[in-house]
């Protein structure tokens, strides 16, 4: 009696970043896990390579198409469990759409990933973007925006701690060099969210 046909599974092809990329990828991997760098850009590299989303803002990976899952702000994610340590990494999706089209512009200081539409589900590659902390607040619809300054109005970050004429320094270079929030709150002397509330126009509304 002869042996029966061994069947073979077909393995789905992958979607997301081609060949090349994933090749270029995996070599940013083993230098990262080789000089010990932050496991969260590890895992983001990782689920570069796998990850995709469609203009009908459907999330495929290597099986094919994939259920939606949101993180506790809203934000769909992907889990990822990194080579060099073997913890499992939430990854955000729209960093991953940024990271495919932008690749290590995502990195720079003071860049954001930017939902254009404002809507943090739609993870379209049309829809994302990178900017700075401006352009995602200028993102945002004008009802959240109000709801912002009305937080940050509770929450006593509206208080002066500057003079007007340091105010209008501090968002002068924030605008024209784009540095980050850490960058000017460690110039300044002040909390990091101090620091955000004015340069996104949220405290010192008397200028």
């Amino acid at each position: 009696m002869g042996r029966a046909p061994v069947r073979t599974r077909m393995r789905p092809a992958r979607v997301g970043a081609s060949t090349a990329q994933r090749s270029a990828i995996d070599k940013s991997i083993d230098q990262l896990i080789l000089r010990r760098m932050d496991k969260t850009r590890e895992a983001l590299l990782i689920a570069s390579a796998k990850y995709s989303v469609n203009e009908q803002n459907e999330l495929h990976g290597p099986n094919g198409r994939m259920k939606i899952c949101c993180n506790r702000n809203g934000y769909p994610h992907v889990s990822i469990r990194s080579r060099s340590k073997g913890i499992l990494q939430k990854v955000p999706v729209h960093r991953i759409i940024a990271h495919q089209k932008y690749g290590d512009e995502l990195f720079g200081d003071g860049i954001q990933v930017r939902h254009l539409d404002g809507d943090k589900t739609n993870m379209r590659p049309s829809n994302i973007a990178i900017g700075t902390q401006m352009d995602n607040y200028l993102d945002m619809s004008e009802e959240r925006r109000a709801r912002l300054i009305m937080a940050a109005h509770r929450a006593g970050l509206a208080r002066r701690t500057f003079t007007m004429e340091e105010v209008k320094r501090i968002r002068d270079e924030y605008d024209s060099s784009g540095v980050g929030f850490n960058t000017l709150a460690r110039k300044w002397g002040c909390a990091k969210s101090t620091m955000r509330m004015i340069c996104l126009r949220l405290s010192y509304l008397g200028d």
